[in-house]
């Protein structure tokens, strides 16, 4: 009869549990929470996914506290709350710049006042103030050209505030002036003083020009007179 071997010491028997749990290892676990799309940002439901998942792997002798729970909450909301603020805010600032740059349109066409020791004849010569403040006396405006040569010189008197007058555009032998560019000077007295007042005149608006900022900084062009901020306009006529 033959014998029955003992069995062989050397035979390997596989442990599947093992090879289970080996092949559990090479292939990684994908993350309860997913990256968020732009990988630049966390929304709410990022925000709820991490939560949650602190919650679940939360040590039970140590529970995260209620207060700290809280104050992750209160945390991610105000900074939410201030994000979308924010956008809110630009938005309302894109309005505001497009509602000045249309007002600023508007002006074209017409004529504005400035603070100018300058003003632009063509052919019917120009308006403006003298700013004679608290009050002055004896007060002149003189029309220089560009060679620093009287043209013109208009008596306004004595008063205050703002003194208006207006060129017509002739000499003082009543012969038309050349057109161009010509220089304001206003002198007066207040008390015994002689004094210089300053100038203000109008321009007329040839066009609007927009800085690459956009509205934020509007240009209203005066013809032959050059670019003016919105801000030193203190009046606004007719063309």
């Amino acid at each position: 009869m033959a014998q029955i071997k003992g069995l062989d010491s050397n035979v390997y028997w596989p442990d599947k549990s093992k090879q289970q749990q080996a092949k559990k290892l090479d292939k990684p676990e994908q993350s309860a929470v997913s990256a968020p799309a732009d990988n630049k940002k966390l929304d709410q439901k990022d925000f709820f996914s991490l939560l949650t998942q602190q919650l679940a792997y939360q040590d039970p002798s140590k529970p995260v506290d209620n207060a700290h729970m809280i104050s992750q909450m209160s945390s991610f909301q105000t900074s939410d709350g201030i994000a979308k603020l924010t956008e809110e805010f630009k938005g309302l600032n894109n309005i505001m710049n497009s509602s000045k740059a249309l007002q600023a349109s508007t002006l074209v066409g017409r004529s504005v006042l400035v603070p100018l020791n300058h003003g632009m004849n063509e052919g019917k010569g120009f308006s403006g103030v003298a700013m004679a403040g608290k009050g002055a006396s004896d007060v002149k405006v003189h029309i220089e050209n560009s060679a620093g040569e009287l043209v013109k010189s208009i008596d306004l008197g004595n008063g205050d505030g703002n003194m208006q007058f207006t060129w017509d555009g002739t000499d003082k032998t009543g012969v038309k002036a050349p057109a161009g560019k010509y220089k304001v000077e206003i002198v007066g007295k207040q008390g015994a003083k002689n004094v210089e007042l300053s100038a203000a005149t109008f321009g007329h608006v040839s066009s609007v020009s927009l800085s690459h900022k956009g509205a934020k900084e509007i240009k209203l062009n005066l013809a032959g007179l050059g670019g003016f901020d919105m801000k030193d306009v203190l009046e606004v006529g007719e063309g």
